[in-house]
């Protein structure tokens, strides 16, 4: 029986490709593989997972000197958070959080200077707040009550585990907790917290026009970036207002009251310290400087506030005094009974 000429076997496809060198930005070149070794999928699956997973953009970050401790605590975190998230069973998960936020600020640099800064910067560029708050927001049993010990257990040690000195660093960190939680609403109980206790650190914190590192801890705080809690607190008591002309003011009126002086006072601050200023404040503000510019519409609105208050307030002194009148004259006023 003649033979044919012998055919080589096919070349055994390559599973290891060298190692590209340092500085070496040449992509790698893929290796096809059959569906048998499920290379391919394995491969999809672990891009996949580096995309959807937020823990993993520690990444990077983690392979910089210091702080190496921190940013494990931080990092297992938010691994955690991801987790519940996903809706894995992790036991005594509510425990385990507190116990690194507070490890993670208790260990944090008590002077004021660039180790300190790094170190709670940590928790801000990890995306922390994003996960806590995507937690607060999980549909998941549990998990909100779970994100909202957390997060009241991280403001109440930030004042507990830090100096006055460092407390200017953290109202960066409670503002971006306050800018996602809200979304849910302006009357949702934890955003009302992390609200005060932005407004609490803010005699601790610089007050500027702009600013240019907003994704910085050690940085001033922008109008911009108050004038969202001036408006929602002046509406909250214009209608409280509107409400005491029938009613007394209850406990949440004087809070809110306090809430927005403090905020105010920043403001008042920055405005009355440009030089460009005329006191009062003329409009049309027609001044050119670019910083003011871009500034231009929250200090316009500020008149437009004052203005409706003070016709609330008017009505609501009127609505008195016809009500002292009515005392005074024998007559009996069944509609406010609690001014009496």
């Amino acid at each position: 029986m003649p033979v044919g000429p012998r055919r080589s076997p096919p070349p055994a496809p390559r599973l290891h490709e060298p190692v590209p060198r340092r500085g070496d930005r040449r992509p790698r070149r893929r290796v096809s593989s059959s569906p048998a070794n499920g290379g391919r999928r394995l491969a999809s699956r672990l891009q996949c997972a580096i995309q959807n997973d937020a823990e993993l953009h520690l990444v990077g970050r983690i392979r910089s000197k210091g702080h190496q401790q921190a940013r494990r605590i931080i990092g297992d975190t938010i691994s955690l958070v991801h987790g519940l998230c996903k809706g894995e069973t992790v036991p005594n998960a509510l425990k385990t959080i507190k116990t690194k936020i507070w490890e993670y600020l208790s260990m944090t640099p008590k002077k004021d200077g660039h180790p300190a800064t790094e170190h709670l910067q940590i928790f801000m560029s990890s995306s922390a707040p994003a996960a806590l708050v995507m937690l607060y927001m999980s549909t998941i049993g549990g998990n909100k009550d779970l994100a909202e010990e957390s997060i009241r257990h991280f403001l109440k040690s930030c004042i507990t585990e830090l100096p006055e000195s460092l407390r200017s660093h953290c109202a960066p960190i409670v503002l971006e907790f306050c800018r996602r939680l809200r979304i849910i609403g302006p009357h949702d109980p934890l955003y009302l917290s992390c609200r005060s206790s932005f407004q609490s650190m803010m005699k601790f914190t610089e007050v500027q026009w702009v600013s240019e590192h907003t994704k910085s801890v050690k940085r001033a705080i922008f109008i911009k970036e108050i004038f969202p809690f001036v408006k929602e607190l002046a509406d909250k008591l214009s209608k409280d207002l509107e409400l005491s002309l029938h009613t007394i003011a209850n406990v949440e009126t004087w809070s809110a009251i306090c809430d927005f002086t403090m905020f105010l006072c920043p403001l008042r601050t920055v405005m009355s310290g440009y030089i460009g200023f005329e006191h009062p404040i003329s409009l049309p503000m027609e001044i050119e400087h670019h910083d003011v510019l871009l500034c231009k519409e929250e200090v316009e609105s500020l008149y437009q506030i004052f203005e409706n208050m003070l016709k609330k307030m008017d009505k609501c002194l009127l609505r008195m005094e016809q009500h002292l009148s009515a005392i005074v004259s024998g007559e009996i006023d069944i509609a406010c009974p609690e001014w009496s």
